[in-house]
């Protein structure tokens, strides 16, 4: 049997320390430290992300006449939307951190408001402008898709046709971004499936299809030019009109 002397005791405490409470700090400053950096991250994702909110925003304000007292509950509904989806981001699957994720969740939360709080007939007019959104960027984006093909492959009427057939009955909303490609001046094309390209292409085509550089164009919105007065009329401080000339 070990025998210490109440000194030695004494002096093993001393140097050892609580494990306890070593342990517990060391726990707690990681935690801290995790916490700061998802916060940074959320918050690289907000500034990548808040075009879009604003971009939804002005559009109901096109959209729809909307009274002082609606006004901040309608931005309050975006900037929750916001942070919420810059959160998701991070925790997503590298394939579904898109702005088209971003933007659909924004939109969705906005128009949960807007039903609650606007008159039926104003609800009736968002919603039909809403549809009319999608299908025009659909059909934009399609003929956006097809012409950038075209120009690597020649392709003939009846197979632009038929590549654009085919695109809009098996529509998928991150096609969205086809919408951005002419920013890559033709040095990229859009990641459009084989399955709805190469069966209307010849031999010749199908060569060339293969060697061509595909990419998935995420785009988050740049810049949106804003007046002071905005944040004003949001905030339900303009009685009547419109923020802008």
């Amino acid at each position: 049997m070990f025998r210490f002397t109440i000194r030695e005791l004494v002096l093993v405490t001393v140097i050892a320390g609580p494990p306890t409470l070593a342990c517990g700090q060391d726990i707690g400053a990681a935690a801290a430290q995790r916490e700061e950096q998802l916060d940074a991250q959320v918050q690289e994702y907000v500034r990548m992300i808040q075009p879009l909110m604003w971009r939804e925003l002005e559009f109901v304000r096109q959209t729809c006449e909307l009274t002082p007292d609606v006004r901040p509950k309608i931005k309050a509904a975006g900037e929750a939307a916001l942070k919420q989806a810059a959160r998701d981001m991070i925790s997503a699957h590298p394939t579904r951190r898109t702005p088209v994720a971003a933007s659909q969740m924004i939109r969705g939360e906005i128009a949960k408001v807007l039903g609650a709080t606007l008159p039926t007939e104003q609800l009736a007019t968002y919603t039909a402008e809403s549809e009319q959104r999608m299908k025009a960027n659909k059909q934009a984006a399609i003929v956006s898709a097809v012409a950038t093909i075209d120009g690597a492959l020649f392709l003939t009427k009846e197979q632009r046709d038929k590549v654009a057939s085919a695109l809009e009955a098996n529509w998928r909303d991150e096609w969205d971004q086809w919408l951005q490609m002419w920013q890559y001046a033709g040095r990229y094309y859009p990641q459009v499936p084989d399955t709805y390209v190469v069966p209307h292409l010849n031999e010749e085509q199908k060569t060339v299809w293969r060697g061509l550089q595909k990419v998935n164009f995420n785009n988050w919105g740049g810049r949106i030019e804003r007046q002071p007065a905005d944040d004003e009329w949001w905030a339900g401080k303009h009685a009547t009109g419109q923020p802008k000339p």
